[in-house]
C-alpha cells in the first residue's frame, strides 16, 4: 500500500533528492515516521514524501489516469482548498490508498490554515475511488513537535526541551519562536531533518498530544480516524 505525506520542506520530509521517491519507513524523515507510527507502524506500506506549498498547483491539473468526466468539484473558492483537491488527485493517480497533508500555522488564523484544508479535502470525500486523506496544522511550526520530549531529544544528539511548545508564538529570531528553541536545544540548525527523524522516531506521542494540543492532538486524531480504516481495510 503507497501513503502520500505532504509537509513544508526538509526538516519534516526529510532529503529534498528523496521527495517523491517510494520508501521504506526506515529511510523516511521525521513527519512521515510520525504518520507511521500512528497507524501502528503497518507493514508493506510504502510512504512517498512531496512539499505541499511549492509543489502542488492550486490552478486546474492534468492527470492522464484521472478520466476526464471524473465527477470533481472545480469551483472552490480559495487556494489552498484547492491544492489540498489538487494533492489527493495526485495521490489518486499514483495508486495511493491515503493522503496526508500537514502545514505550518505560521501565526495565521485557523480559519486560514486548517479550515480550508478540510474544505478541500471534504468536497471530494464522498466521492468512490479517492484516498483516504487526513490534514493537520502545527501551531505555529512543525518545530514544536521536535522539541517537545527531552529524551528523544537526547538520543537525538540534543539537550533540554520545551514543556508548553506551542505558547512560542513570536517570530522567528525572537527567542520565542519554536525554531529558535530548537537551535538552541540542538546546538545550531544544522542536520537538523535528520535528528528531527530520530526525535520522530523515539518521542512519547500520548505525551506529545499533552503538550501540543492545538496542533498535534488534532493531527494525530486525524491520522487514525481517517487513514487507519482505510489501510486496515
Amino acid at each position: 500500500m503507497r501513503i502520500m505525506v505532504f509537509g513544508d520542506g526538509p526538516n519534516e520530509l526529510g532529503k529534498p533528492e528523496l521527495w517523491g521517491k517510494w520508501l521504506p519507513v526506515d529511510d523516511l524523515g521525521a513527519l512521515p515516521r510520525i504518520v507511521d507510527r500512528l497507524l501502528k507502524n503497518p507493514e508493506d506500506v510504502e510512504y512517498a514524501a512531496e512539499k505541499f506549498k511549492k509543489n502542488i498547483p492550486h490552478t486546474a491539473i492534468k492527470i492522464d489516469d484521472i478520466p476526464k468526466n471524473a465527477n470533481i468539484p472545480t469551483r472552490i473558492k480559495h487556494k489552498s482548498a484547492r491544492k489540498v483537491q489538487n494533492a489527493i488527485l495526485l495521490a489518486k493517480a499514483r495508486g495511493c490508498r491515503a493522503v496526508v497533508i500537514l502545514i505550518d500555522r505560521d501565526t495565521e488564523p485557523d480559519s486560514e490554515r486548517i479550515i480550508l484544508l478540510k474544505k478541500g479535502r471534504d468536497s471530494l470525500a464522498t466521492y468512490v475511488g479517492y484516498p483516504a486523506c487526513a490534514v493537520g496544522c502545527a501551531v505555529e511550526t512543525f518545530d514544536a513537535w521536535m522539541i517537545a520530549d527531552g529524551k528523544a531529544i537526547k538520543q537525538a544528539g540534543g539537550a533540554g526541551n520545551h514543556k508548553n511548545p506551542e505558547s512560542l508564538d513570536g517570530k522567528e529570531g525572537t527567542g520565542k519562536h519554536p525554531k529558535d528553541i530548537a537551535a538552541n536545544i540542538f546546538d545550531g540548525k544544522r542536520n537538523l531533518s535528520k535528528k528531527y527523524a530520530v526525535v520522530a522516531e523515539n518521542t512519547d506521542l500520548l505525551s506529545l498530544e499533552k503538550a501540543c494540543p492545538k496542533g498535534f492532538k488534532p493531527f494525530a486524531n486525524e491520522v487514525r480516524e481517517k487513514i487507519l480504516p482505510a489501510i486496515s481495510n
